[in-house]
């Protein structure tokens, strides 16, 4: 019996803590705090270089210049409606923030520690490569990445049978 009333006053207390905090949090305050925390810190995504834009089909692109990342990415047919938070560009141009089009990687040899890299970690401005045709945009993300990854890293936005592809290309320099 004890040890049934002891789970019954856990479960209790439980959901007494689990209301406090729904009912007793202002979500859109913390929310707030969030993003004046973000837009303190320092710009690196070089937003002052501009934007460019592309139609891609049934899509509205547009990338920045600099890191050759989403800016925005609109659907034609539904005008208020963005896939990517562009009303935020200007708060999430820090290093450490995510945008479509970084890329994430882990690499390891055999027998060593596997070691991370991200295009997202520290923003610079990419190497535009030669795109026309069905190439957008195109880049090389060596100055994006670590300068010790073994590996070539390019990133593609290009048109596919009439639909928007992101590729990327990794080419081992080993």
């Amino acid at each position: 019996m004890k040890i049934k009333m002891h789970n019954k006053l856990r479960f209790i207390s439980g959901l007494s803590l689990l209301a406090l905090f729904t009912l007793g949090t202002p979500r859109q305050a913390i929310a707030q705090k969030y993003w004046e925390k973000l837009s303190a810190r320092p710009a690196t995504l070089g937003l002052a270089q501009g934007t460019l834009g592309f139609d891609a089909g049934d899509l509205q692109l547009r990338l920045v210049k600099s890191s050759q990342t989403a800016a925005a990415l609109s659907s034609k047919a539904v005008k208020d409606f963005d896939f990517t938070p562009s009303e935020r560009l200007k708060v999430r141009h820090s290093d450490g923030l995510y945008h479509l089009g970084d890329i994430n990687l882990m690499l390891r040899t055999p027998g060593k520690n596997w070691h991370k890299y991200s295009s997202a970690t520290k923003r610079a401005a990419v190497k535009v490569l030669k795109s026309g045709g069905k190439v957008l945009a195109a880049s090389d993300l060596a100055p994006t990445l670590a300068a010790d990854i073994p590996l070539r890293v390019r990133r593609y936005w290009e048109m596919k049978d009439g639909q928007l592809v992101l590729r990327f290309e990794l080419k081992n320099n080993q």
